[in-house]
């Protein structure tokens, strides 16, 4: 399975953006982005930090490709979350009353 885009959640704190987000994975990155990756994503008019969750096959995208913007790169060498802490942050966004970005950043290791 060729993974062409990503899940990301963005890294801001606002409930506008707690949901996950769709983008093209760029022939250039393809291979190099993988879960718990931080990478840089367009966001508007600006460029934010996300956090891949998954990797999605090109069919598993049901939105329109045209409306999707491509990976800048990543912004980490390598992932910071595993597969585990990935699947446990709709849990505990539930359970504690937080936004997922919360959650998720309950999770990174400390710089």
């Amino acid at each position: 399975m060729t993974a062409g885009y990503a899940e990301i959640l963005i890294d801001l704190v606002s409930d506008a953006v707690d949901r996950p987000f769709h983008y093209r994975i760029p022939p250039d990155l393809q291979g190099a982005i993988q879960p718990g990756m931080a990478v840089q994503v367009p966001l508007g008019s600006r460029a934010c930090t996300g956090y891949v969750l998954r990797l999605l096959p090109e069919s598993g995208v049901e939105v329109e490709q045209e409306r999707l913007r491509d990976i800048l790169g990543p912004a980490s060498p390598e992932p910071l979350l595993q597969k585990e802490q990935l699947a446990l942050i709709p849990w505990l966004a539930h359970r504690c009353f937080c936004r997922r970005i919360e959650a998720l950043h309950a999770m990174l290791p400390l710089a």
